[in-house]
């Protein structure tokens, strides 16, 4: 899946899910969004150690069940202890204020940048 994949930043692999772009509102789109949860799942499930992941929701709106299914994924890789360091970017508005509940809520620490780059020298610097 092209949305969910290794970059290299640095010598350094970060896994990147890209949710750019996509509305809940439209069942395609919403579709991708659990497709890129499970796959990055699955990522995660394999991955020998500790990960670097990078969310990137520029222009994506969600609703309450995309909301939901990304908050457990949050949980999941919060108590998988393969996190290493995790960034989300692209949020604006209200956005800000879900990802501080998920935070929250998940015990995660997803840390907010406006570009990818910006979230990439995060992780990698």
């Amino acid at each position: 899946m092209d949305r969910v994949q290794w970059v290299d930043n640095k010598g350094k692999k970060i896994l990147l899910i890209d949710y750019s772009g996509l509305r809940a509102k439209i069942p395609d789109e919403k579709k991708t969004v659990f497709e890129c949860i499970a796959e990055a799942r699955r990522i995660t499930d394999d991955a020998g150690g500790k990960m670097l992941f990078l969310s990137d929701v520029t222009g994506a709106q969600s609703d309450q069940e995309v909301v939901d299914a990304l908050r457990e994924f949050a949980i999941y890789t919060a108590s998988s202890g393969k996190v290493e360091k995790e960034c989300v970017v692209g949020v604006t508005g209200v956005q800000k204020l879900l990802v501080n509940m998920v935070n929250l809520m998940s015990k995660s620490k997803l840390v907010i940048f406006d570009t990818r780059e910006e979230g990439m020298e995060y992780l990698t610097g």
